[in-house]
């Protein structure tokens, strides 16, 4: 290995080990992604962060289209996420959809909120009319059952749709009233 992948390997091993065991967001993470022009994790699908820590600083070097570049930019994520400890605590017996709705209603903001008043891409509006889904309370049923990537292998659901799909439902789980603002 080189010396310049060594000190990469060792950097991302580092920062992969502290990562571990926490609930970072998702979401946050995507966030990161799309603005790092990351979009090779963006279009990867549904593998979450995680599934990147379980690799040691030999072993990613090793996936298929990883180099220098893609791990550099994946320690930065890391980095900043440390740094700032962008992480949602995940309560055990309270799913992330509960959790939206006590938000909810927290901010006195009625569970059969119509869907047609809330700021989401024209795909999903179009989506919701299609699959008679009214309601704000609706909504998040069908995130709940499809979640990301069942959403996203839906007709005329694009990513960027999804995307922003689950950055508003990310913004009532984590009680984000300023990114909740941008919809509501």
């Amino acid at each position: 290995m080189k010396k310049e992948n060594k000190k990469i390997a060792l950097r991302w091993e580092k920062l992969a080990e502290k990562s571990r065991n926490t609930a970072m967001a998702s979401t946050m993470v995507r966030i990161l992604a799309r603005q790092a022009g990351f979009d090779w994790y963006l279009v990867r699908g549904d593998e979450l962060l995680e599934e990147f820590l379980e690799y040691d600083g030999t072993q990613i070097f090793r996936l298929r289209g990883f180099g220098i570049t893609k791990i550099t930019r994946l320690c930065d994520i890391l980095e900043i996420l440390l740094r700032n400890e962008l992480k949602i605590e995940v309560e055990p017996d309270l799913p992330p959809i509960k959790k939206a709705l006590e938000t909810l209603e927290k901010w006195n903001i009625p569970i059969n909120f119509p869907c047609s008043l809330i700021a989401l891409s024209i795909r999903l509006r179009h989506y919701c009319e299609e699959n008679q889904i009214a309601t704000l309370s609706s909504l998040l049923e069908e995130w709940e059952r499809l979640g990301y990537s069942g959403l996203k292998e839906k007709k005329n659901l694009g990513r960027k749709s999804v995307e922003q799909l689950e950055e508003f439902i990310e913004s009532l789980v984590s009680a984000n009233f300023e990114l909740a603002t941008h919809f509501l």
